[in-house]
Parts: C-alpha cells; structure tokens; sequence
C-alpha cells in the first residue's frame, strides 16, 4: 500500500484517494487468488480516511479481492451479525457523535458476542473530522465508556 501511495504522489503530484488505493489492493489480492498455492494475502483490510470533499470514509478489502465502501463493519468472529447489528443502527440515522458511535459499537460487540466486557479485553480508537489523528483509548477511557453503556441498558 505504501509503494502505491508513494508512486502515485510521484506520478500525479497529491495523496492517493483512499478508494483508489483499495482499488488497487484488492486487485493485488484478487490475483493471487488465481494461484490456489498463493495466498499471501490473508488478512481483511480496513481503510479509513477523512477526505476534504466526502468527508469520512470507510473501505474493507478482504483476501479474496471484494472491496466495499462501508458506514460501519465489522472483521473476524461472528462478522455478520455484528455487522447486521451496526447496519440497523445506522439506518435509524447516521449522524452520530464520537460517543454515540462508540457506545454502539460496544453494545454490537457485546449483543454479538454474548459477553460482558472489561477495559482490558477491547481497544478502541477514534478518528473525528475535528480531530483527525487516531486517538487510542486508555484504560481509564475504556472504562468510563464501558460504564456509559452499563448505565444505558
């Protein structure tokens, strides 16, 4: 991913758009699905950007080369539901603060898994259009967001 955002940079003089870029992964993935001894590529990819004209932006690519833009999703164990759970919340509505997207996040996570959580059993990272930087969680965070979805239920 690197070496495509860089020639692209070189080539047409700005950052690669995030969906360009899973584009071209997916293709790299999706060529070596042809070949049953290669599968180098085995991991699911999520990109995420804030762009300047379509705000916030969301891509999966998995192994086998599919490549879809998302509002929220989910990877790994019992990824359906978790993400059948997050597409009916947002399709009540879309325009969520930080901590509303969070406190659904969890409740997806917990409803799916059947398990309560502590602050050392999950990590959560937040990206906002006010403050683009990824900002990961501390423990103390976790918590007093574990809590807020304790209070809710």
């Amino acid at each position: 991913m690197r070496q495509f955002a860089g020639d692209y940079r070189y080539e047409y003089g700005y950052d690669i758009p995030i969906n360009v870029l899973g584009d071209k992964v997916s293709e790299v993935a999706q060529m070596y699905t042809q070949h049953a001894y290669m599968r180098p590529l085995c991991v699911v990819t999520m990109l995420f950007t804030i762009d300047d004209e379509k705000g916030p932006q969301l891509f999966k690519v998995d192994p086998a080369g599919h490549f879809v833009g998302y509002k929220a999703t989910s990877s790994g164990e019992k990824e359906q539901s978790a993400t059948n759970q997050l597409e009916r919340e947002y399709k009540k509505r879309s325009d969520f603060s930080s901590d509303e997207a969070i406190k659904i996040a969890i409740k997806a996570l917990q409803t799916t898994l059947s398990t309560e959580f502590r602050n050392t059993d999950i990590e959560i990272a937040v990206v906002t259009q006010e403050s683009p930087e990824v900002h990961v969680l501390n423990l103390d965070e976790i918590e007093r967001e574990l809590s807020k979805v304790g209070e809710s239920d």
